[in-house]
């Protein structure tokens, strides 16, 4: 039987405040093609939601991470600040737990391949 890795993959977080449906409740969610182009590539994908004390365990159980794309990262996380009402910034939630998982990934010799967050 072959083991197919493990690939961890970020999801969207969509804050109450900004949700227009489904009774004004958050949801996370991901393009269903990241799904698929894991699957093709021979990885079994894993949907990692925003947890940032989940780090930990969720390094322990993948084999690769994948930063999906999206919104743009606040500028304020780079020292720089928003020059524009047209950029769409990702939620907090999500830059926190992105942050957090890429360090100790990178910590732990875990690979990271990140897609643009700036559609």
């Amino acid at each position: 039987m072959v083991v197919l890795p493990k690939i961890g993959l970020t999801i969207g977080y969509q804050a109450p405040d900004k949700v227009e449906f489904l009774h004004r409740k958050s949801f996370e969610y991901l393009k269903e093609s990241y799904i698929e182009r894991v699957k093709s590539a021979g990885g079994l994908p894993v949907l990692l939601p925003n947890i940032p004390e989940n780090v930990d365990d969720y390094l322990a159980y993948i084999d690769g991470l994948l930063l999906t794309g999206g919104l743009d990262v606040a500028p304020s996380l780079y020292g720089e600040e928003r020059i524009s009402d047209t950029v769409r910034l990702a939620s907090g939630r999500r830059d926190e737990f992105e942050q957090r998982i890429v360090v100790a990934a990178v910590e732990k010799g875990i690979p990271v391949f990140g897609i643009c967050r700036g559609f």
